[in-house]
């Protein structure tokens, strides 16, 4: 297999240079910006053609420690930026998606102060956590577009829209449903659902402070508070099987996220990765 490795003086790259260089599996030939200008299409596309290889690793990037991150934010981000969106990694963001961009930062920094002026930046109690919900509902009413990844539309609701949506169907302290929804079978398994879906959230930030309401869907660590909320859909849908839709397109989806980043990593590295 012929490998191309663009960025190969930097960190990423010196590490691929030593691992591969050594395996007689792979040609291979390691790119600097000395003989290649990224942002040059015509180069990029020549060296690409003069070699022709089987697989292009992208390890090239506007680095420099901290001291020069700190010093220079702009020119790595500018830079960084203007890479991916040569390489197609990036699309252009459209005025609409600027603005929330502009959003979502005033909305972090208000939260962010909100947090700290109330002692809540450690506080995971259910008082604290109402408190944390509410806000981020009050910003969201301000800041369009807060609390959402930028490719966000109306018509295409991401799962945690989904998420907070549910949660209205229930009191956040006491967890009566909306007398509306009493008896409902489907209402009822998500009230218990989302009781242990709440205690995984506060006994994973008692572990971590670092840790957000969503760690538990990807963290290693974590993974056996996943197999617990699993289990917890299995028992509630033998006496509720009508909980089972929401189960199946909301909850399990937020379960497999971690998974799913596994697979995908297996699939793009199983044919040559020899770490």
């Amino acid at each position: 297999m012929k490998i191309l490795v663009f960025g190969s003086n930097g960190l990423v790259g010196n590490s691929l240079k030593r691992n591969l260089s050594n395996n007689d599996k792979y040609e291979c030939i390691f790119s600097t910006r000395a003989d290649t200008d990224l942002f040059s299409f015509k180069e990029t596309k020549e060296t690409i053609k003069n070699f022709m290889p089987d697989l292009i690793i992208n390890a090239a990037a506007k680095v420099g420690g901290i001291y020069a991150n700190d010093k220079y934010p702009a020119e790595f981000m500018y830079e960084n930026y203007y890479a991916q969106l040569l390489s197609g990694d990036r699309v252009p963001k459209t005025p609409e998606q600027w603005v929330q961009s502009k959003n979502i930062l005033l909305g972090n920094i208000e939260y962010e102060n909100f947090l700290k002026k109330n002692n809540l930046l450690t506080r995971n109690d259910k008082q604290a956590v109402i408190a944390k919900r509410n806000k981020k509902a009050e910003i969201a009413m301000r800041y369009p577009g807060y609390g959402r990844s930028i490719d966000y539309t109306p018509t295409k609701p991401e799962i945690d829209d989904l998420i907070d949506e549910l949660y209205t169907w229930v009191n956040p302290v006491t967890y009566v449903l909306d007398p509306r929804l009493v008896g409902n079978p489907a209402a009822e398994g998500l009230k218990e659902y989302l009781q242990l879906r709440d205690k995984v959230i506060a006994e994973t930030k008692k572990l971590d402070q670092t840790y957000s309401d969503t760690s538990f869907r990807r963290a290693n660590k974590l993974a056996p508070y996943r197999t617990l909320l699993r289990d917890k859909i299995k028992a509630i849908l033998v006496t509720k099987p009508e909980f089972a839709p929401l189960a199946k397109e909301i909850f399990e989806r937020e379960l497999r996220e971690a998974e799913e980043d596994i697979e995908l990593l297996k699939g793009l590295y199983d044919s040559w990765w020899i770490f």
